[in-house]
């Protein structure tokens, strides 16, 4: 039907069960269980379209895939980064802290997480690392 081909082809938006299948489709290696949940916890507290710049920036797509891919094994992965860019505040890009930038793979569909010592620290690092430009490189 073309409901079924829409969805085949343009997949899904991140919604909130989208998220927590997303959620349990998720491997995790070297990463502390604190900073996993900060990173889902600013993801449900972030709308779809930040949801959906997140998702992008890992793996290439802004929408999760079809639940046929889903069913076929589609994962994702958070892994810990211990090299990583990092932006210091200054007067033009009012930040209050260093952004330490995640990095991504998006044809494994990883994201690789500097060591964030909280919430503040990650939103500001993912919100940098989304700006600049999208797709990092492992």
């Amino acid at each position: 039907s073309a409901a079924e081909l829409k969805q085949l082809w343009g997949g899904h938006e991140v919604d909130d069960a989208r998220l927590d299948l997303w959620r349990s489709r998720t491997r995790v290696a070297g990463v502390p269980p604190l900073l996993v949940g900060h990173f889902w916890e600013y993801l449900r507290q972030s709308k779809p379209a930040k949801r959906a710049q997140v998702l992008q920036f890992a793996t290439g797509a802004a929408r999760l895939p079809s639940d046929v891919e889903m069913a076929q094994g589609w994962t994702f992965s958070i892994q810990a980064s211990t090299s990583f860019p990092t932006i210091e505040p200054t007067p033009s890009n009012g930040l209050t802290g260093p952004a330490m930038c995640a990095r991504a793979s998006t044809c494994s569909k990883t994201i690789y997480l500097p060591p964030y010592e909280g919430m503040d620290a990650l939103q500001r690092g993912l919100d940098c690392s989304l700006m600049d430009g999208g797709f990092g490189t492992a």
